[in-house]
C-alpha cells in the first residue's frame, strides 16, 4: 500500500535539507581553496595549524584553571584531593 502524498510530517525535514545542501555546497567549496593553498604554501598551513592547536590549548588551559575549585565546593562530589 503506498500513499499518494506524504504524511504532513516528512515534509518538514526535506524542506531543512532543500537549505542546509546550499550551505554545505559553500562549505565544501571553501574547503576545497582552503586544501588547495595548504598544498601550494604548506609552510603556512603548517604555522596557522599550530597557531591553531596552541590557541586551543591556551583556552583549554584557563578553563581548566578556572573551574579547578569548582569540584571541592560542591557538596554532592565523592571524589577528594589529596
Amino acid at each position: 500500500m503506498t500513499l499518494g502524498n506524504p504524511p504532513a510530517g516528512l515534509a518538514g525535514p526535506a524542506r531543512i535539507v532543500e537549505k542546509a545542501s546550499g550551505w554545505l555546497i559553500a562549505i565544501a567549496v571553501v574547503l576545497i581553496i582552503l586544501g588547495l593553498m595548504a598544498m601550494v604554501e604548506p609552510m603556512v598551513a603548517g604555522l596557522a595549524v599550530a597557531v591553531l592547536v596552541g590557541w586551543i590549548l591556551i583556552v583549554a588551559g584557563v578553563t581548566h584553571v578556572s573551574t579547578d575549585g569548582a569540584e571541592i565546593d560542591d557538596p554532592h562530589n565523592a571524589q577528594r584531593r589529596g
